[in-house]
């Protein structure tokens, strides 16, 4: 499976989304907003399932949970992600 950061779909949304877009091809490439919105929702989701058992994550794992959160709310993304946000927000942050 094809693992993507969640910085370079952050950089991408904004360079879609930017009021300016000269990259209009990119923007059909990559389909609507509620394929990003998909995207974005099930990176949240694959970090909240890896990290339910022990409740505990990576410094560098929350860096990028918030800006994957910062994305998808921008996006006009639902409550799903906002509500497993605020739950990984009380778990404990490790230095690993």
């Amino acid at each position: 499976m094809l693992q993507v950061s969640p910085v370079l779909l952050l950089l991408l949304w904004r360079v879609l989304r930017s009021s300016s877009n000269q990259y209009g091809v990119l923007s059909r490439a990559f389909g609507s907003n509620k394929a990003q919105l998909a995207m974005l929702r099930n990176d949240v989701t694959t970090i909240y399932y890896k990290y339910l058992p022990t409740k505990t994550l990576p410094t560098y794992v929350r860096e990028n949970l918030i800006l994957l959160h910062e994305a998808y709310t921008g996006a006009g993304g639902n409550s799903y992600v906002c509500t497993i946000f605020k739950d990984m927000l009380g778990w404990e942050v490790s230095s690993n």
